[in-house]
């Protein structure tokens, strides 16, 4: 069983003047207003060992939303063992868009547009036998004579790609496209996933970080994201169809 348990939408630019303050909290809950989000508080540490307070949200429906320093990270983990059903990922890409611009709204003149931009998708595969576990690995990499008869279900390999793409109406961007696969046991997660053993399969398509110019505005998230779907769509048919 192969199951789409999560999504990620992120966004980078320098964000270190939305530390955490009472006016900002309050900025947060007026945008999601109707909304039901828990506010908390978490420390980062920079690379030069300094501390700063950083705002974190979570929602009643399984999102995160992290406010750190140069970046904005809103997550969705399904509550369910079999994951977002088909029908539900447009939706849920949809709340993803929604909650980033409200955040760009929130703060207004204060928040800068970003100069990357990132869509992540987890997969889980799992209620496996060991020789379908071991059919799945040999599919990505190549026997080796050594391990042949002494491999363990343990592996990790990352797959990395670039192109061209159409985001905006002015030069096309260049992106990222990983596609991460490891082993996954769940024993330390069983709220989340339930006890399972097998493998994780995330898709991360972004941005280079090579161009720091900030071109992206909230009106882009939605056609980047979009993109972002297609492609890992198209990629997933490599990794997903077992």
């Amino acid at each position: 069983m192969i199951s789409n348990v999560g999504y990620r939408f992120t966004v980078f630019a320098d964000y270190s003047n939305l530390c955490f303050s009472r006016e900002s909290m309050n900025k947060i809950f007026d945008a999601f207003n109707g909304i039901d989000i828990v506010p908390a508080v978490v420390q980062e540490v920079s690379p030069d060992a300094g501390v700063s307070q950083r705002m974190r949200f979570v929602t009643n429906d399984g999102i995160s939303i992290a406010l750190m320093s140069s970046r904005i990270d809103i997550d969705i983990i399904s509550g369910k063992k079999e994951g977002f059903l088909e029908e539900e990922k447009g939706k849920v890409s949809s709340i993803l868009l929604q909650y980033m611009t409200r955040i760009y709204s929130a703060f207004g003149k204060m928040i800068q547009d970003a100069n990357r931009m990132a869509w992540g998708s987890t997969f889980v595969y799992f209620d496996i036998s060991s020789e379908e576990k071991r059919n799945f690995r040999q599919r990505f990499i190549q026997p080796i004579r050594f391990y042949r008869d002494i491999s363990v279900d343990e592996f990790n390999v990352c797959y990395v790609g670039r192109k061209k793409i159409q985001i905006t109406s002015c030069d096309q961007e260049e992106i990222n496209i990983l596609t991460q696969i490891r082993e996954y046991v769940s024993d330390n997660e069983p709220r989340v996933y339930g006890n399972i053993s097998g493998y994780i399969i995330s898709f991360d398509i972004n941005t280079v970080p090579e161009n720091k110019k900030n071109r992206f505005g909230a009106q882009t998230f939605d056609s980047f994201i979009n993109i972002a779907r297609e492609i890992q769509k198209d990629v997933g048919n490599d990794f997903l169809n077992v």
